[in-house]
């Protein structure tokens, strides 16, 4: 739920225009509780939900320097999803888990100072490396080194495959929750071939690499 009129990312945290002059955090709880209660009721509950996305910084137009107003928000939208369908886990992402990216303050500040941020697990957008992946393997092993939970790539592109799904496979006791390939349709190597005119899509060789991944983590 990306907590924006817009696509919401690193640089783009827009406050949704309709919420301008509102109490943000009740407009992020009916939001959120509105639009997970209209997924349930047409049978399509989703396995997870990750409120506000790429929250570097910023959330519904609010800077994390009012540290309390930023998880407020964030906070509220978990809230409306506990409420309705508390056995699904809660996700928060940063865009860039490494630590020249201030990464580790970001989660010491969401998840270990009052109010704490209520999520399951961490994720990140694993597209940058300064050093093959390690960033990203001493990064997420701060999660769940300091705070026990769970990680998992939101997103990367089929060129960094073979170098974060290992990764999460690494993390002892199943903490490594997984990737998410963005976009596969579009960026970085797609795996499906697209025909705009028909609009189509066929899968390519490079979804046969996704067998090889399935099979390597057990599945």
């Amino acid at each position: 739920m990306h907590l924006s009129d817009t696509w919401a990312s690193i640089g783009h945290q827009c406050i949704p225009s309709a919420w301008i002059g509102k109490n943000v955090e009740q407009e992020a709880y009916n939001y959120a509780k509105d639009t997970l209660q209209r997924m349930i009721d047409a049978g399509v509950k989703p396995d997870m939900v990750q409120c506000g996305n790429e929250n570097n910084s910023r959330v519904s137009g609010q800077t994390i320097s009012n540290r309390n107003a930023f998880v407020g928000i964030l906070n509220a939208c978990n809230r409306a999803v506990r409420e309705l369908a508390p056995d699904v886990p809660l996700v928060a992402q940063h865009g860039k888990p490494r630590p020249a990216e201030g990464f580790a303050g970001w989660v010491d500040s969401l998840l270990g100072a009052s109010p704490t941020l209520d999520v399951d697990a961490v994720c990140g957008s694993t597209y940058g490396t300064t050093n093959n992946g390690g960033d990203w393997r001493e990064m997420f092993g701060y999660v769940i080194n300091r705070y026990n939970k769970p990680v998992l790539s939101c997103e990367y592109t089929d060129n960094r495959r073979d170098l974060i799904n290992p990764i999460m496979r690494e993390f002892p006791n199943g903490m490594g929750w997984g990737t998410f390939l963005w976009e596969p349709v579009v960026y970085d190597r797609p795996i499906f071939d697209r025909n705009n005119a028909a609009r189509r899509f066929t899968p390519n060789a490079r979804l046969a690499e996704y067998i090889r991944v399935a099979q390597a983590s057990g599945i």
